[in-house]
């Protein structure tokens, strides 16, 4: 079974690093929208949509905008600046059947204490 999602990366107008970029090309999506600011990215891929024409960089507007946009049944919102493995999200989320109407997660700061 294959889940039809969109990924939201809201952005603030900074670059985004090119392992994050090459993983979210990985993840089996049907669409990846990369919303707000100041876009450096060359946009090869047909599942990447990049929208650059909002006057603020505030990420919940963005993610809002990137919902909008979106086709899919399910929304997957990511932020550029934490790790992503294509893999377990591919695995967990697209491959799997999801049974839940909301799913999220909890994160872990790297680094001293």
């Amino acid at each position: 079974m294959k889940n039809k999602i969109s990924l939201v990366i809201p952005n603030s107008g900074k670059d985004f690093s090119d392992n994050f970029i090459n993983e979210i090309l990985k993840i089996n999506c049907d669409e990846i929208f990369i919303v707000g600011g100041s876009i450096n990215i060359i946009n090869s891929n047909p599942k990447l949509k990049v929208i650059e024409s909002l006057k603020t960089n505030n990420a919940s507007i963005n993610r809002n905008k990137g919902a909008d946009l979106s086709k899919s049944e399910y929304l997957l919102f990511i932020d550029k600046d934490v790790i992503v493995e294509a893999d377990y999200i591919n695995k967990n989320l697209i491959e799997k059947e999801l049974k839940y109407e909301i799913i999220y997660g909890i994160y872990k700061e790297f680094g001293a204490l």
